[in-house]
């Protein structure tokens, strides 16, 4: 019973406290944070085929990718798009940026820019969709099960 008065007792209870708790306290949905980088296609559309709103779709594929597309926005003839996408557990995050191919001014045109992510599992996700360029944005529930389909409007 000398023991359990001794300062060496105190240390070792501590130290098993102190593990318990570290091990009871960490999150379930702890994940690793993954970033992939994808290039858009753009496709220029004249006004008759474009409306104002600019929105995003998300459609999973059969074979487990994901197209998301970002319907109607203004971009400069001569740029490239990229979509930076952040996957964290079931949290998606995706930057849309732009970079311009020749300095200068060029005239601004409707288009869709189209992305083939191939970064998703088949689960539900909330994903927020971001624009750097002109500060739009929207979030979203979607399931990647191979025939969902899901359309946002992005708002400032």
């Amino acid at each position: 019973m000398e023991f359990f008065s001794t300062v060496e007792f105190y240390v070792v209870a501590v130290a098993i406290a102190i593990i318990v708790i570290t091990a009871f306290s960490k999150s379930r949905n702890e994940a690793s944070k993954y970033t992939y980088m994808y290039q858009g296609h753009i496709t220029f559309c004249d006004m008759s085929q474009c409306d104002e709103s600019e929105r995003i779709s998300l459609v999973s594929l059969e074979d487990g990718k994901v197209k998301i597309t970002h319907h109607n926005v203004i971009l400069p003839e001569d740029i490239t798009v990229n979509l930076i996408i952040d996957v964290c557990g079931d949290e998606i995050i995706c930057v849309e940026k732009r970079m311009e191919r020749i300095p200068g001014d060029t005239a601004p045109f409707y288009c869709n820019v189209a992305y083939t992510a191939k970064c998703f599992k088949h689960i539900a996700y909330n994903v927020r969709y971001e624009c750097e360029h002109n500060g739009k944005w929207c979030n979203v529930s979607f399931v990647n099960n191979g025939d969902c389909s899901v359309q946002k409007e992005l708002k400032l």
